[in-house]
């Protein structure tokens, strides 16, 4: 699959794809009113992961999956948990590089769409023979680091904010 990734620059400053999309849901018309770097007192830089609502819908539909594999709930395991949770992560990667930051972190981003992919084969055919202890296990790596994402992105984000002040 080829995926196309265009960058709104602003000031020479790359604009992450969920601080565009913001912008639009928000029902801003000019990205000169909504740009996102202007907006990072408010928003975070990472905010495809560490917006408020969080994931915790996702989660638990995974983890009701999980516990009652039956059709209702690997349909909503699949489609409003690991799809969310791979499309955010997928936004959350391009955050990490246009932060200059994904180098550090890609393996375990990586790592982290290969427990989404394995969960997915689990719940459609289980072709590896995953019990479900293993998909508990599964299931735990990626709440947990999701969490762990969650306070690097925070982390990165009042550096960046830090050195923004300074300069």
């Amino acid at each position: 699959m080829r995926v196309t990734v265009i960058y709104l620059t602003i000031s020479g400053r790359i604009i992450p794809p969920s601080f565009i999309w913001q912008g639009y849901h928000h029902g801003t018309s000019s990205f000169d009113t909504f740009t996102g770097i202007e907006a990072q007192g408010k928003k975070s830089l990472f905010a495809s992961i560490t917006e408020k609502e969080g994931f915790g819908y996702q989660f638990e539909k995974i983890r009701n999956a999980v516990a009652v594999l039956n059709e209702s709930n690997v349909h909503a395991a699949t489609q409003l948990g690991l799809d969310i949770l791979e499309q955010k992560y997928g936004e959350f990667e391009q955050e990490l590089d246009a932060a200059g930051e994904l180098a550090d972190w890609a393996y375990d981003l990586t790592t982290y769409r290969h427990a989404i992919e394995v969960l997915r084969g689990y719940f459609t055919g289980n072709r590896r023979g995953l019990t479900e202890r293993d998909a508990r296990i599964y299931y735990h790596y990626l709440e947990t680091e999701h969490e762990q994402f969650c306070a690097i992105a925070q982390e990165i984000d009042a550096e960046s904010k830090s050195n923004n002040k300074t300069s």
